[in-house]
């Protein structure tokens, strides 16, 4: 007989293939942004990660939530997305009964980057210094009761394509420290697949990973008012941060009464 998250991963399988069908024929309202330019490139894309959430096990609302996160991003009232499903995954069961599927999308300026088994790509460990990291908070100051943004945009500044290899499915984190303590972490209720994954980016090209904090910390409790520091970084390595040096950075938030 088969454990309940054993039947919920088949569920999820059974789903996936018709919906990144469903993706690819339906073409979802949004607008892509421009990248800047490189010396080697007319425009550098800029490949953008959101996640939804579901706790009713529902992947289509999972869904409706990464591109509602997609759209909120985009200036202007006419705002169109067009987006490809990257992973689903799940968890169901349990002495709680829970029953979410996580869905990330991916947007991309142009045709998303394909990642080829024999592309001739160099990881990152033999390109020192080629990625830079740039966090952004939006806000930076908010008030009780409502929820941040953090944004985390990698570029790959070389001149040569670069391939990073994470451990698990997991290629990003944010983090919330105050005091020298950490408050709270973006992965903690997270589910990932345990296979390896890759992320490969052309020469200038930078990829924008997306997470909310709804001001809580790990235990779900409100945080008090006061100056914090989040820090976002891409999660390879047994501490979660290493691929050849430090590929992350920091910034300040405060949080009001409300």
């Amino acid at each position: 007989m088969r454990s309940s998250r054993a039947v919920a991963t088949a569920a999820i399988a059974a789903t996936v293939l018709p919906l990144c069908a469903m993706v690819g024929l339906q073409g979802a309202k949004a607008q892509g942004r421009q990248g800047s330019t490189t010396p080697n490139a007319a425009a550098a894309e800029v490949m953008r990660v959101y996640q939804g959430v579901s706790d009713r096990g529902s992947i289509q609302e999972a869904l409706d939530n990464a591109v509602g996160s997609a759209l909120n991003s985009l200036p202007g009232a006419d705002r169109m997305v067009r987006y490809r499903v990257r992973e689903i995954t799940g968890e169901q069961g349990g002495i709680a009964g829970i029953n979410r599927v996580r869905v990330s999308i991916e947007t991309l300026d142009a045709e998303p980057i394909r990642s080829p088994r024999n592309s001739g790509q160099a990881p990152v460990e033999n390109l020192p210094g080629a990625l830079t990291s740039e966090l952004t908070l939006r806000p930076n100051r908010v008030r009780q009761g409502q929820t941040a943004t953090f944004e985390l945009t990698v570029r790959n500044r070389s001149d040569q394509p670069a391939r990073i290899t994470f451990p698990t499915g997991q290629q990003f984190d944010f983090e919330v420290w105050r005091d020298n303590r950490r408050v709270w972490r973006w992965s903690q209720d997270q589910a990932f697949t345990q296979a390896t994954s890759a992320l490969a980016l052309r020469p200038g090209q930078a990829i924008t990973f997306t997470g909310r904090w709804n001001l809580r910390n790990d235990l779900g409790e409100r945080v008090i008012p006061g100056r914090y520091e989040v820090r976002g970084f891409l999660a390879s390595g047994t501490d979660g941060r290493n691929i050849g040096k430090l590929v992350g950075d920091t910034e300040p938030l405060t949080v009001t009464q409300r």
